[in-house]
């Protein structure tokens, strides 16, 4: 078989092989808006879709990646962990004035060169409705609670904004990065999660909101009015594209339906991953500590305001708690989980304030020994110890939990799969009943398990903060326990009440000396690791996937992965003269995985395509004003029945490394010869589902797959050739299929 191939080869580049064609998309997958003729246009993978793109009511980490393209806030942090002015004019100090001599009062000085993405300017009245909307008591605002400490916020003109404090404050430049609101877009601060804005939001970033498609993708563009604009943004569009958190996520991102991949971790087994040149693996370890979030109320309770006279009927047992975390193997999770770095032993496994606390052990001899004395035992020998004088739960109750997180999380699935075989080694039935994450985690008013404490174990990850004190308040602290009376404000799921923690974290809270901080902080994690309201399971590693063409991404562990969107960018090819000075010779054969096009003709408006594997014997001559290639051998895995001499282009083809070689990069497809005149057109609805091919003479190079019903112009050329054309001159992308009858169509 010959099969005419035109390459252009460059040498020590990886191209934006996306940019230049279209990527195939199947029949079920979902499809992003398409860019601009000329614009440029990157895709992210988030394998979360948002619960909403109001900051304020968010609890998923995947809505934060949303809204940090078009919101900001006075300060952001840096990914080591560097705070720096954003709305604001500079970071307050005592030395600028910006800090009172009795640590008091902060003035925050605003830029007056910003303005919304709807042309309004940013003043200080959009700061103050902020945090009026913020500590609103009927609205639930997550992060209210976080607020406690502030007397008022006032503004002394349109530039400046004052905050005077109840005490001396830690984490004032944290509390008031929050992402700023425009006050002349949103509605009443009690409604905050009705608000329209919470679905079609303006801001100061360097994006723009234009659309979200449920399911399916968030769309947004350069924003017009940025501060830096044109310089930035580099791309004009980025597009969010929703997938599975899945391997087929991978496929995407290597086919170029997406060029960033949010959060997935590399194990063993897609060890390939680490060795294919066009992804790129950015990896580093992350604040967050993955952990199981045990519930200490009764779930039968909605939002259960006094966990002590409602106990959950088991895991209010702290014996049973203490039991599940001895039957815990923790080194073989961390030994076999993709992303886990390291065995997690507190809620502050990092950073300044790390707390010091040992490994707990595994010992199922003594998780055993804690459940008999607690009143479960195995009095039927089936395995599943039931109630025989236990605490709460009725005698003869199973001692079956469900556990509980985001589903199609192939990673955490297989932790809970570990998790049950570990548990019933100890006699408890562990079995899970994952849910989307806007069940889970979506809010208060959406009846989200976690905050209406309708569950018995969560896993999740929680954590990666400059600052702990938010995150340590607002999980552990008894006053962010989720309620109807404090409506749904805090995330202390567990629904855990202690009095020491309490006062240690007003006590972190009120000092600004950092080393008292630090013993307040070891006193809560402390606490913790005695009551286990939360098992440590790891610490997690940050893992994201991206095309190597892409620039400018850089992970930040302390904060969104799109904090520097702005600057992210797609990698252009070199002029020919720069890659190639001088005559290049290489030689040898490579098998390339690769996308064989079908040119478009005239009787064929859109390329066919099938994904191969190319097997080379290679001789490359090369040089700045022309190319040859001269092939020896040539095979194609996984498409069959091309004549002889059909014209073929190759949409895409990456070489692992040959030398220098690292991309073949495609000429645009060789296009079909030209049809015949016609004779007779057909048009019809086909009778029954079918494979339709065609071509010129008995050179046949399309095939379509028609369903039942489908109408379609079949369109005769010759006695021994038919092109089968689709109404509306599209084509299905097929592959040829030898000795399959074509539809009939009824006149």
């Amino acid at each position: 078989m010959k099969i005419r191939i035109v390459l252009i080869v460059c040498l020590g580049l990886v191209f934006a092989l996306a940019a230049q064609a279209k990527p195939a998309v199947s029949q079920d997958a979902a499809t992003a808006a398409e860019p601009a003729p000329g614009s440029s246009q990157i895709i992210l993978g988030l394998h979360q879709e948002p619960n909403t793109l109001n900051s304020l009511a968010i609890n998923m980490a995947a809505s934060n990646e949303v809204i940090s393209m078009f919101s900001e806030g006075l300060f952001e942090v840096d990914p080591d962990g560097n705070w720096y002015p954003v709305l604001a004019k500079e970071l307050p100090t005592r030395a600028n004035g910006g800090i009172s001599q009795d640590g008091l009062t902060i003035t925050f000085r605003l830029r007056d060169d910003i303005v919304w993405s709807d042309g309004e300017p940013f003043r200080c009245a959009d700061v103050l409705f902020t945090y009026e909307a913020i500590v609103h008591p009927s609205n639930g605002a997550w992060s209210g609670s976080a607020f406690q400490s502030v007397d008022s916020v006032t503004c002394t003109d349109d530039y400046t904004a004052a905050v005077r404090f109840k005490w001396p404050i830690v984490g004032a430049t944290e509390l008031f990065g929050m992402d700023i609101l425009p006050r002349h877009a949103i509605g009443n601060p009690a409604n905050l999660e009705e608000w329209a804005f919470n679905q079609q939001p303006i801001g100061t970033g360097p994006f723009r909101f234009v659309e979200w498609i449920p399911g399916d993708h968030i769309t947004l563009v350069k924003n017009e009015r940025y501060r830096d604009y044109p310089d930035k943004p580099a791309v004009d569009t980025i597009v969010v594209r929703f997938v599975p958190p899945t391997l087929e996520s991978v496929q995407l991102l290597r086919e170029g339906e997406i060029d960033i991949l949010w959060f997935f971790a590399v194990d063993s087994t897609q060890s390939d991953v680490a060795d294919d040149p066009a992804i790129t693996i950015y990896e580093r370890k992350g604040g967050g500590v993955e952990r199981l979030v045990l519930n200490l109320a009764d779930p039968t309770v909605d939002a259960s305001e006094d966990p002590a006279s409602q106990p959950h009927w088991a895991l209010g047992q702290v014996e049973v708690r203490r039991a599940i975390q001895y039957g815990i193997d923790k080194q073989s999770i961390v030994d076999r989980i993709p992303g886990a770095a390291a065995v997690g032993t507190s809620e502050l496994s990092s950073g300044w304030a790390q707390c010091d606390i040992e490994p707990s052990p595994y010992d199922p001899d003594a998780a055993r020994a804690l459940l008999e004395a607690a009143g479960w035992i195995d009095e039927d020998k089936d395995g599943v110890r039931e109630c025989v004088g236990c605490a709460y739960a009725e005698p003869g109750t199973p001692l079956r939990l469900k556990i509980q997180t985001t589903a199609g999380n192939e990673v955490r699935e297989s932790v809970e799969e570990m998790l049950a075989e570990m548990m019933l080694d100890i006699g408890i039935e562990l079995y899970a009943e994952n849910l989307p994450p806007t069940e889970l985690f979506g809010g208060w008013d959406n009846k989200a398990s976690s905050a209406h404490g309708n569950f018995d174990i969560l896993m999740f990850t929680r954590g990666g903060n400059v600052e702990p004190q938010g995150t340590m308040w607002g999980a552990y602290h008894s006053s962010q326990i989720p309620t109807y009376g404090n409506s749904g404000s805090g995330s202390n799921y567990s629904r855990w009440s202690d009095e020491t923690t309490d006062a240690a974290l007003i006590k972190a809270s009120s000092n600004l000396d950092r080393e008292t901080r630090r013993a307040a902080y070891q006193v809560v994690c402390e606490r913790l690791a005695e009551d286990l309201p939360s098992i440590y399971l790891y610490d997690r590693a940050e893992s994201h996937l991206a095309r190597t063409e892409i620039r400018g991404f850089e992970p930040n562990p302390f904060g969104p992965e799109t904090w520097n969107v702005s600057e992210w960018s797609r990698e252009a090819p070199a002029e020919l003269a720069e890659i190639l000075p001088e005559p290049v010779l290489i030689e040898g054969q490579y098998t390339v995985p690769v996308t064989l096009t079908v040119g478009a003709g005239q009787a064929v408006t859109a390329p066919v395509t099938a994904q191969v594997e190319l097997v080379l014997d290679l001789r490359l001559a090369l040089d700045p004003s022309g190319f040859a290639v001269i092939s020896d051998s040539l095979t194609l895995a996984g498409i069959s029945g091309l004549p002889d001499e059909a014209p073929v282009g190759v949409a895409v083809a990456q070489i692992a490394k040959v030398g220098e070689l690292t991309t073949i990069v495609p000429l645009a497809p060789t296009p079909l010869p030209s049809p015949t005149p016609t004779v007779e057109v057909l048009s019809g609805t086909v009778n029954r589902n079918a494979n339709l091919r065609g071509g010129p003479g008995t050179s046949y190079a399309i095939v379509g797959a028609v369903q039942k019903g489908q109408t379609v112009t079949i369109v005769d050329e010759s006695e021994d050739g038919t092109w089968y054309e689709l109404e509306g001159g599209e084509w299905i992308a097929a592959f040829l299929v030898d000795d399959v009858a074509p539809a009939t169509a009824e006149p």
